[in-house]
């Protein structure tokens, strides 16, 4: 994420590579920052690869690509993971293997291994997220090369929660707990024998612009917890149909990121 003071600092930084390396693509000059960056200990949403370095990204070899292509959210279900794969030297064989990795609360779990270049395509198909927690979650690509050289790139994406209300009983037949701020999530509206019906949704919480939707599956944004210092922010969710004035109202938390 960054800020718009780190923008001249990185920009500075390319012109170098640039002006070194005039036969680089953008995919290296990116690869030399990202890798050659010095781990500060934090996580990844705070420091993201780390302090870059000009010196470090000077001497780095010319590095395997490793880019992660995917969409910001998911629903819940079996969705395709994209992404670019290279060797970097221009030899197709000399890629040895890349790994997927996800990251929720602690610990990376390795969830595929390929051993082929993949150009802006499918790294890996059908992966099933339906058991997985809603909010941010983190994704990984490590490239490997026979040359023993490696990159990465890490990509914070957040799947959905669901919520289905069936409207003519006022059952909560779904909820996914507490969502995180500024985060997409889905409200369903059926009734009990699961016809989607349509009906105007209000998103409403403390210092934050009500949300006026109208359907059967809507998407509403979380709205952001102004208070650093506070864990979560309440609001709510008014359901009105208005041909027979059907109404029901679905408190909600919101979670801050950062507590």
């Amino acid at each position: 994420q960054g800020t718009s003071f780190s923008t001249p600092f990185v920009s500075g930084m390319a012109a170098l590579l640039l002006q070194a390396y005039p036969q680089w693509e953008p995919t290296d000059v990116k690869n030399a920052i990202k890798e050659s960056a010095i781990d500060l200990g934090f996580d990844e949403n705070i420091q993201g690869q780390g302090r870059i370095d000009v010196i470090n990204a000077y001497y780095y070899p010319k590095l395997p690509v490793a880019i992660l292509d995917t969409p910001d959210s998911f629903e819940k279900g079996f969705i395709d993971i994209k992404g670019t794969v290279k060797s970097g030297t221009g030899n197709h064989d000399d890629v040895l293997s890349y790994s997927l990795y996800h990251k929720k609360y602690s610990g990376w779990e390795k969830i595929y291994e390929g051993y082929n270049e993949v150009n802006d395509g499918i790294l890996m198909k059908n992966w099933d997220i339906t058991s997985l927690s809603t909010g941010p979650n983190k994704l990984k690509l490590i490239v490997k090369t026979i040359n023993q050289t490696s990159s990465n790139d890490i990509k914070i994406v957040n799947i959905i929660g669901t919520i289905t209300i069936l409207l003519d009983t006022g059952t909560i037949i779904e909820n996914p707990g507490p969502i995180y701020e500024n985060t997409k999530f889905v409200l369903n509206i059926y009734n009990s024998d699961y016809t989607p019906v349509n009906a105007f949704a209000f998103l409403i919480a403390p210092f934050s612009v009500p949300q006026i939707k109208y359907g059967s599956h809507i998407v509403f944004k979380a709205p952001r917890v102004l208070n650093p210092d506070s864990s979560e922010k309440q609001g709510k969710i008014i359901i009105i149909k208005l041909s027979d004035m059907k109404k029901i109202q679905y408190n909600i938390n919101f979670l801050n990121c950062f507590v």
